[in-house]
C-alpha cells in the first residue's frame, strides 16, 4: 500500500439492482467462507509463539456467483505493484533462473514491447515489486541464500547501477517490497523460521539501522508488507497452514498489539498485501489450488464480509497486487506454467472480465507478490 495515496471509499447497501456509479462489487456474506467464523481479536494476548496449534478451459474459466449486497466506490490510485515503466499499471515480469535475465513486457507500450536485464545467478531469490531508491518505479533486486545479501539494480539509474548488502542468514525468508518505517522505499527485511524472527534494515537509516521482533512459529508463512491497519507501514504477519489463522502485529502499536483472524484451509495459498476493495488496507485472501477459487475476507468490512471467485487450475501459481486496468485494486490473477501465459479477472469488472497475455517459459518465476 501507498502511504501517500488519496482514497475516498462509500459504503453502501444495496439490493441486487446495483449502484449506477458502476459494476458493483460482489461481495459475498460469511456463508461463502473457507472455514470458521472466529470473531477478530485485537490484543496484546493473541500471540502466535506462545499459541496452540491444533492438531478446463484455457481463457474461459467458470466464475462464481455472488450475492451483491455491499457496494465499494473507490478513486483510481495506485497499488504497490510490479511497475517498472512508472505509470502506474502493473508490468508483466518473469526472472529466468537459469541465466539470471529479467524479461519485463511493459504496460506504457500495451505489453507490447519489453525491458531485457540479466540481474542474479541460478540459485538467486528476485523480489518482486520492490523499490529501494524511492523513484516510484521497481528495482530489479535479487537476495542470495548462500551469503544472504541484497543485490539491487537500482530503476533510477535505469537499471545500470547497484546496491549491495548484506542482510540475513542462509534458510532465512526475504520479505519483499517491504516497508517498515513508511518512508516510501523498500527496507531489507528477512523472517527467520528457526526461531520465528523478524529482522529488519530500515531504508531511512540507508540500511544501517535496524529493528527485530519475535512474531511467527516454525512452518508459518511470512507476508511482506501487509498493511491491514492502514497506516502506511508494513505489519508482521503470519499465516499458519496447520489452522488457516492470520496473526498480525500491527505497525501502528510498534509492533506491540496483534490481531487475528481464521481465514482459509490447510493447502491453500495466502496472499501478501492484496488490496481487492480499494480502501487502502490488506484484504486476507487465499486461493485454493484443489478448485482455484479465491476467498477475500474485505478489510472495509473489518474481515467480515467475504468474495469469491473461481479463477485459475491446479498448477497455476496465483499472483497478488497485479492491477492491469488501474482502478487501483488488485486483479485475480494467475501465471500458467505449462504455457507461460497470465490470465486476470480485472477489478474494474467486478473480477468478471478476463484479461490474457503470453509472457514467459517453463521454469520462469513469475514477479508478483504472493
Amino acid at each position: 500500500m501507498n502511504s501517500g495515496r488519496f482514497t475516498r471509499v462509500i459504503l453502501v447497501l444495496l439490493g441486487a439492482s446495483g449502484f449506477a456509479c458502476g459494476p458493483p462489487l460482489p461481495w459475498e456474506e460469511r456463508d461463502q467462507e473457507p472455514e470458521g467464523t472466529e470473531a477478530l481479536l485485537e490484543s496484546g494476548d493473541v500471540s502466535p509463539e506462545s499459541a496452540d496449534r491444533p492438531s478446463e478451459s484455457e481463457g474461459e474459466l467458470d466464475v462464481g456467483e455472488s450475492a451483491e449486497d455491499l457496494t465499494v466506490v473507490t478513486t483510481a490510485s495506485s497499488l504497490g505493484q510490479n511497475d517498472f515503466d512508472g505509470d502506474g499499471l502493473a508490468d508483466l515480469a518473469v526472472w529466468r533462473p537459469s541465466n539470471g535475465t529479467w524479461y519485463v513486457l511493459t504496460s506504457s507500450s500495451a505489453w507490447g514491447s519489453s525491458i531485457v536485464r540479466q540481474w542474479g545467478l541460478l540459485g538467486d531469490m528476485p523480489l518482486a515489486n520492490t523499490d529501494f531508491d524511492g523513484d516510484g518505479r521497481v528495482d530489479m533486486a535479487v537476495w542470495r541464500p548462500s551469503d544472504g545479501t541484497w543485490y539491487v539494480r537500482t530503476s533510477s539509474s535505469n537499471w545500470n547501477t547497484s546496491l549491495v548488502r548484506q542482510w540475513g542468514l542462509r534458510g532465512d525468508m526475504p520479505l519483499a517490497d517491504t516497508d517498515f518505517d513508511g518512508d516510501g522505499r523498500a527496507d531489507m527485511a528477512v523472517w527467520r523460521p528457526s526461531n520465528g524472527t523478524w529482522y529488519v534494515r530500515t531504508s531511512s537509516s540507508n540500511w544501517n539501522g535496524s529493528l527485530s521482533r519475535q512474531w511467527g512459529l516454525s512452518g508459518d508463512i511470512p507476508l511482506a508488507h501487509t498493511d491491514l491497519d492502514g497506516d502506511g507501514r508494513a505489519d508482521m504477519a503470519v499465516w499458519r497452514p496447520s489452522n488457516g489463522t492470520w496473526y498480525a502485529r500491527t505497525s501502528s502499536s510498534t509492533w506491540n498489539g496483534s490481531i487475528s483472524r481464521q481465514w482459509g484451509l490447510r493447502g491453500d495459498v495466502p496472499f501478501a498485501g492484496a488490496d481487492f476493495d480499494g480502501d487502502g488496507r490488506a484484504d486476507m485472501a487465499v486461493w485454493r489450488p484443489s478448485n482455484g477459487t479465491w476467498y477475500v475476507l474485505v478489510s472495509i468490512s473489518n474481515f467480515n464480509v467475504s468474495l469469491s471467485r473461481q479463477w485459475g487450475l491446479s498448477g497455476d501459481i496465483p499472483l497478488s497486487n497485479v492491477d492491469t486496468d488501474g482502478d487501483g485494486r488488485s486483479e485475480m490473477m494467475v501465471w500458467r506454467p505449462s504455457n507461460g501465459t497470465w490470465y486476470a479477472l480485472t477489478s474494474g469488472s467486478g473480477w468478471y472480465d478476463a484479461f490474457t497475455r503470453q509472457w514467459g517459459l517453463r521454469g520462469d518465476i513469475p514477479l508478483a507478490r504472493k
